[in-house]
């Protein structure tokens, strides 16, 4: 019954399915990742797309099975990515506190970056936005957002480098 009121255009009758699988959802996804910040990552991967290809199910009453799916191929997406991933910054032990002026040296590094690498790096870890919501805000496809930050992390690391 839910699945046919989002079809209908009852999209608030999504929420009461996030209630009703997020746990199952978060289990499939945590088979993959580690940290807790890629499994919200992939667990709102899971919902953005589980709502867009909504229309895609073909039997609604096996919608736990179709979002498990996808919270398994989320979360195994999400991995692949930070496989992929270079770590931007030299090597420090992360327990290491970072005093205010390190903090604020970096931010001037980051401030005098192109401008399209310098917004995404600063809504990312600064303020905290996912790459979808970045997507959002920006009016850019999440691809462009992953691209533009994997580049921008490229970057900050080399004039860190330049630097030291």
């Amino acid at each position: 019954m839910l699945v046919q009121a989002v079809l209908a255009g009852d999209h608030e009758c999504f929420g009461a399915i996030i209630v009703r699988h997020d746990v199952m959802v978060r289990r499939a996804v945590r088979r993959s990742v580690q940290s807790h910040f890629d499994l919200e990552e992939a667990v709102q991967e899971t919902w953005c797309l589980s709502f867009k290809r909504l229309s895609d199910l073909v039997q609604p009453s096996r919608l736990a099975g179709w979002l498990a799916a996808i919270a398994v191929n989320c979360g195994r997406e999400q991995r692949r990515r930070i496989d992929r991933l270079v770590d931007p910054l030299p090597a420090v032990e992360l327990q290491t506190p970072v005093s205010e002026n390190d903090q604020e040296w970096l931010w001037d590094l980051v401030r005098s970056m192109p401008e399209k690498f310098s917004q995404v790096l600063s809504l990312h870890y600064r303020d905290g936005a996912t790459y979808d919501e970045i997507a959002l805000t920006l009016g850019l496809p999440r691809s462009t957002v992953r691209g533009r930050i994997y580049h921008a992390r490229r970057d900050l690391r080399r004039r860190i480098e330049e630097k030291s």
